[in-house]
């Protein structure tokens, strides 16, 4: 530290201009989590020392740290689905009918001597009949909750699996870029496509028929189709002429700008240099459609967005642009691109269903050139991880504090 301090001096920095800029997440990440540490030590100094002098041990205990908050975030997604899942509530209620029958009709088998030979058969049949039932309803919920149950052994969700398989990937999937600039129109390009798919699905272990497959080949079955429409090399040439504008490419590309965002979150790469953007696509009721997060930039797995976001107040003015800077607790500050957009074109008497999108760059990587607000103000992550108490959105306590 007092050597850091002596370099800024020479230098005529700051002491901050010399620390690595993810080290201030790292510290503001493990403050949190040290708040209810007993002791009267600074938490900022313990975070601090701990972050200078053990660098891989803090990206280690922000990794456990993000890790348990997912986790928390996933128990809740899977006890709001045993909750409120229609194949389980519609199975037990039929199976505890069945069960009824099975019982109400062994009473009367039992208790009354004098059936005759009509009745005791159709009783003896209600038996067979019920019990056949139940043990199929039975099967069937052991291979659903047994299909889940392999889901969620590692990873903890079919989402988490499917994110597993981005980050492997980096977000980019050069296989399918190749096979869209080569087969762009051809008739067995779509054959094709699945083959490439089929293929990236193996490689990522994933079990063809399970939920987590599904979500994987719907999402990349998009990225081909934006691969299409955008190819790479076009893609990332008009970008860096227009400093990356996502309303100026989407009238070059004749795409929506939901899907430039996409194109644009998956477009840096180690051949092809641009700013490293996140994004996040979202629904009405907040439920997220498409998570690409930075490693400083988090984006919360299951909902439970922090209800500042630029993102959510775009929901107010459909189909306009809002230029944003926010801050994260630390003194990094983000410019964000927000706009939302109806997922179809839908008519006139059908309520429009609207998807909000917010890219993401940090301020000192961005290279936007329209005029973005120069004070940022202060967002949070999710409220069960941001440490600013005194914030009237609130709407449930910090788990770190």
């Amino acid at each position: 530290t007092a050597l850091a301090t002596k370099l800024a001096q020479a230098l005529d920095a700051s002491h901050e201009d010399l620390r690595d800029r993810a080290d201030t997440h790292l510290i503001d990440v493990l403050s949190a989590a040290l708040a209810d540490v007993p002791g009267e030590m600074s938490r900022g100094a313990q975070a601090d020392q701990l972050v200078s002098r053990f660098p891989d041990w803090a990206r280690v205990m922000d990794y456990f740290l993000r890790r348990n908050r997912d986790l928390e975030d996933a128990l809740i997604a899977l006890s709001d689905r045993m909750t409120h899942d229609p194949f389980l509530s519609e199975t037990l209620h039929s199976m505890l009918s069945n069960i009824t029958a099975i019982r109400a009709s062994a009473e009367i088998l039992y208790q009354v001597n004098d059936l005759g030979p009509e009745q005791e058969y159709r009783f003896r049949r209600t038996l067979y009949e019920e019990s056949n039932r139940v043990s199929d309803m039975s099967r069937q919920l052991a291979n659903y909750l047994g299909e889940s149950g392999e889901i969620l052994s590692d990873p903890a969700t079919p989402e988490e699996a499917l994110e597993a398989l981005l980050k492997r990937h980096d977000w980019a999937f050069d296989a399918l870029d190749t096979l869209a600039d080569a087969l762009p129109e051809s008739v067995d390009a779509p054959a094709r496509v699945d083959t490439v798919i089929a293929e990236l699905l193996l490689d990522g272990g994933l079990d063809p028929t399970s939920d987590a497959a599904r979500l994987a080949r719907a999402w990349l079955h998009q990225y081909a189709q934006d691969a299409t429409a955008m190819p790479l090399l076009a893609f990332h040439t008009a970008g860096a002429a227009c400093a990356w504008d996502p309303v100026t490419l989407a009238g070059q590309f004749g795409q929506s700008v939901h899907a430039v965002m996409r194109r644009l979150a998956g477009l840096n790469r180690p051949r092809l240099p641009a700013p490293p953007m996140a994004l996040v696509l979202v629904n009405a009721a907040g439920h997220p459609l498409y998570r690409r997060p930075l490693p400083e930039f988090a984006l919360p797995r299951h909902g439970n967005f922090c209800a500042l976001w630029p993102l959510f107040g775009a929901f107010t003015r459909p189909g306009q642009i809002s230029l944003d800077t926010i801050m994260l607790s630390g003194d990094r500050a983000y410019q964000t691109i927000s706009i939302a957009l109806p997922r179809t074109p839908g008519d006139l008497t059908a309520p429009q269903d609207h998807v909000a999108g917010m890219l993401i760059a940090a301020q000192d990587q961005a290279t936007f050139k329209a005029a973005f607000p120069a004070t940022a103000r202060p967002v949070g992550a999710s409220c069960r991880i941001c440490p600013q108490h005194d914030c009237a959105a609130r709407t449930a306590p910090n788990i770190l504090a």
